[in-house]
């Protein structure tokens, strides 16, 4: 049984780029424009983010056991008529560039 589910929205922005999911500092998998994974991870604490070249969001801890599915969402908050934030997130604060948080299932 598949407990995490990660739905990466559909955004204009970076469209046409995969985003790679790490846990525990290992890369496991990565998702396109609007695509959902379905992974079974083992129980236990693990450290999860999702990074698009050097920027990667901020780690969330997810303790999992038999019982536990968490959903989580992949996108960005970015304003495409904005450079000036756009530039922020790209070279001084990566992690605003993309998010990764949780949602209710």
């Amino acid at each position: 049984m598949e407990n995490l589910i990660i739905t990466r929205i559909s955004q204009h922005v970076n469209r046409a780029r995969k985003i790679h999911i790490y846990l525990d500092d290992e890369k496991i998998e990565s998702i396109k424009n609007g695509e959902t994974k379905k992974l079974n991870l083992e129980v236990g604490t693990h450290k999860i983010y999702a990074k698009i070249d050097w920027c990667k969001t901020v780690p969330l801890e997810l303790s999992i056991n038999e019982t536990t599915t968490f959903a989580l969402e992949i996108g960005s908050d970015l304003n495409p008529f904005n450079p000036l934030a756009i530039l922020n997130a790209t070279f001084i604060n990566t992690s605003k560039f993309i998010y990764l948080r949780e949602i209710e299932s």
